[in-house]
């Protein structure tokens, strides 16, 4: 696959010539002070491969969920908490 990289304002000027690389089957990688930080793919690239990238975001927000429980554990519910709430609500039966 044939690849561009263009800066963040670049690219905002250039918009049409990135979705037109994108329909022609090119990939444009995005830079903000020198860092890439998104892409723009063609569409049939992005739905063969929606479903990894749902389970790379599943495994970030995990990631994060792990990092705060780390940062204050007292700030969750253990299994039994929610349990019991569940059940007050009448939302879970026994």
């Amino acid at each position: 696959m044939l690849q561009q990289v263009l800066d963040a304002h670049e690219a905002r000027k250039r918009m049409r010539d990135v979705l037109d690389a994108a329909g022609a089957g090119r990939l444009t990688v995005i830079e903000r002070f020198g860092k890439p930080v998104a892409a723009v793919i063609p569409y049939e690239d992005y739905v063969a491969i929606r479903d990894v990238l749902e389970e790379a975001q599943d495994v970030r927000d995990a990631q994060e969920a792990l990092a705060e429980y780390d940062r204050d554990p007292e700030s969750f519910a253990t299994l039994d908490q929610v349990e019991q709430e569940l059940r007050e609500q009448g939302l879970l039966d026994g």
